[in-house]
């Protein structure tokens, strides 16, 4: 595992292994997802003609977030070792531009920190839409300060939201100075790095900000479009905005990061798994613990983070949310869960276009193996299956374990030797199910 991918939180596990009665339904879509791969494996080197002349090619095309980005990317690297004729393009679009993307039809499959609204759903009946991983959103800063002993500049929320707002301007202002116990900081204006509009680490990072710091959320709000010039504009001041001022823009996060560390004096806002690969300097979120009222320091790091996604609850529709007010310690304040999303009517306009695109311009025709898998699927008894596995939790949990190992087999097995291990793990499953069926009550 890379530093980036470390970073990077799994949200399936803690799914599969919740026990409530009525996460069955969300669970077994997810187990459709997760089960069918390994039951009838993907094409793969050994299975398909060489990429060369008369070889064919599955092209796939993915975009939108750039919070989980670095993980995609490495899972796409791996795919593309143990498939050399499969393709994939990820393009990081920004939450917004990956879920209209997707409702338009224009990729394979899209990604976003933002779920949907309920309306996408009820005009786009085959919207399927599943969170992946849980990350952290971090304050990146460069400032010349006498930070010694691992220390690191120390913020609490309100105190961030005061100085994207506008209100905190310098960085030897009495607030930074008080949090960092007396800390001699530089007398110079501070420099802002955002996320231009609609991203999902705009969301989540104003999301829980907000709930910090009222003042801020009636100002500017909360979502992915922010207007950061309102409090300022409201005070008559000049907008920060104006070329040559303090607030910046960036599109992505790998963006915003790389401009902070570049940028003296300079603070903003981006996903950890960015801010590790490049070794930015991450502030300390000081917290106000729920129920005790006492402060502490949470330094982000992946335990902190996997701490606070599981603070995460999930409703039916997968949809993730937790409580603005409960804190600790143990868990990284800023969390947001990614999601995929993909339209499972694959004859769309788009699959065509590109289809015949691939055929006139490179001889490869894209889509045609997971049509081949999803017919094989079809006529194989799968879906009751499992249905069945989820009458009985511990056995979904099981299954987590055996869809790991079937995956791992992909790479260096023989598609024969795979499609019966396929069949016989499905055997046993079914001999599984039969014995507890008896022994119920």
């Amino acid at each position: 595992a890379t530093p980036a991918m470390a970073s990077l939180t799994p949200a399936l596990p803690p799914l599969l292994l919740h026990h409530h009665a009525r996460r069955l339904v969300l669970l077994r879509r997810l187990l459709h997802l997760l089960l069918l791969p390994a039951l009838l494996p993907l094409p793969s080197a050994a299975s398909q003609p060489p990429g060369g002349e008369g070889g064919r090619r599955v092209c796939i095309r993915a975009g939108g977030a750039s919070l989980p980005a670095p993980l995609y990317k490495q899972a796409f690297l791996a795919y593309k070792y143990a498939n050399p004729n499969a393709s994939v393009s990820y393009d990081e679009t920004g939450s917004l531009g990956g879920r209209n993307a997707t409702l338009r039809g224009d990729l394979d499959f899209g990604a976003t920190d933002e779920f949907f609204e309920p309306v996408d759903f009820k005009r786009n009946p085959d919207l399927f839409v599943f969170p992946t991983v849980v990350s952290g959103v971090v304050v990146v800063y460069n400032v010349a300060a006498n930070l010694t002993g691992g220390r690191r500049l120390r913020l609490d929320l309100r105190t961030v939201a005061d100085i994207f707002m506008g209100k905190v301007t310098r960085w030897d202002d009495a607030r930074l100075r008080g949090l960092n116990g007396g800390l001699a900081l530089p007398d110079a204006e501070i420099r802002l790095a955002a996320r231009a509009n609609g991203s999902g680490t705009t969301a989540a990072f104003t999301e829980e900000v907000a709930w910090s710091n009222f003042e801020f959320f009636y100002a500017l709000g909360r979502g992915a479009d922010v207007d950061w010039d309102a409090w300022t504009r409201g005070q008559g001041l000049p907008p920060r905005t104006r070329p040559g001022g303090p607030l910046a823009f960036f599109p992505t996060n790998e963006r915003v990061v790389s401009h902070v560390v570049a940028t003296p004096n300079s603070i903003g806002y981006a996903g950890y798994a960015h801010a590790k690969a490049v070794g930015a300097l991450v502030a300390d979120i000081e917290v106000v613990e729920s129920g005790t009222g006492a402060r502490s320091v949470v330094r982000c790091s992946d335990a902190t983070i996997a701490a606070g996604g599981r603070l995460l609850d999930y409703d039916d529709d997968l949809r993730a949310s937790e409580s603005p007010f409960c804190s600790n310690a143990a868990a990284w304040p800023i969390v947001a869960p990614s999601y995929v999303a993909l339209r499972t009517n694959t004859s769309g306009p788009a699959t065509r276009a590109r289809a015949a695109v691939a055929g006139e311009d490179e001889g490869a025709w894209c889509g045609e193996e997971d049509a081949a898998d999803a017919d094989a699927a079809a006529g194989s008894g799968a879906g009751p299956l499992l249905g069945r596995i989820l009458e009985y939790p511990p056995l979904a949990a099981l299954c987590n374990s055996v869809i790991a190992a079937c995956n791992s087999l992909r790479h260096c097995a023989p598609l024969a030797v795979r499609r019966r291990v396929g069949r016989a793990v499905e055997a046993r499953l079914l001999a599984a199910l039969a014995e507890l069926a008896d022994a119920a009550p």
